[in-house]
This record gives C-alpha cells, sequence and structure tokens, in this order.
C-alpha cells in the first residue's frame, strides 16, 4: 500500500516529467507502455524506455533491434521518476549511460 509521501511523489514525478517533456508524451508512454527516446548522437537510434521501475529499456538502430539495456537507480522512485531518469541520461549523457547500463545483446526480453 502506498504511502502520502509515495503518493506525493508519483504526483510530483508526473508533473515533473509532463514540465520536461510534455502532456501528450506522457499520455503515450501510458497508452503504449514505453517512451520513445532519440538518440542525440547516432541518427536512427531509438531508445523504448518502458513504463515499469524495473523493464529492460529495448534499443533499435534503422528500426532494427540490437540490444537491451538494465539500468536502475539506486534509490526507490516513482516510476514515472524512473522513466525521467532515462530520458535525461540518454539526452544529457548518453555516453556515460551506454558505460554504465548492463547490456544484453541480441537478447530482447
Amino acid at each position: 500500500m502506498k504511502t502520502k509521501a509515495d503518493k506525493r511523489a508519483d504526483v510530483n514525478a508526473r508533473a515533473l516529467l509532463e514540465e520536461i517533456l510534455g502532456k501528450i508524451p506522457v499520455r503515450e508512454l501510458e497508452k503504449l507502455g514505453h517512451l520513445e527516446v532519440s538518440s542525440p548522437s547516432r541518427q536512427g537510434r531509438v531508445y523504448l524506455v518502458p513504463l515499469s521501475a524495473r523493464g529492460l529499456v529495448h534499443v533499435y538502430d534503422d528500426r532494427e533491434f540490437v540490444m537491451s539495456l538494465c539500468s536502475h537507480p539506486v534509490t526507490r522512485l516513482p516510476v514515472l521518476g524512473v522513466v525521467l531518469t532515462h530520458v535525461l541520461m540518454i539526452e544529457g549523457c548518453e555516453a556515460e549511460y551506454l558505460r554504465t547500463a548492463n547490456v544484453f545483446a541480441l537478447a530482447r526480453l
């Protein structure tokens, strides 16, 4: 059962995600179960970030699956906070994101 603090954290994470991405991408995330994030450094690369605190991020180059990534925060965050963390890392420091994530090449789970 969620505490008041957990519920407040969920609301805050959603508000922050909507402020950064806009309401339409957040609705698409909830509808599709993932968010598409384009690589800032590699044309044709797209990361599918799941609406999950524990899901794998799938990576596609020119619409072809190439790998799955596992990267999770050390502390507990709301699900939308985890999604936002992935987005900010990919867009802000993609090389570090790729360096620190566990890579599952050719393993689409």
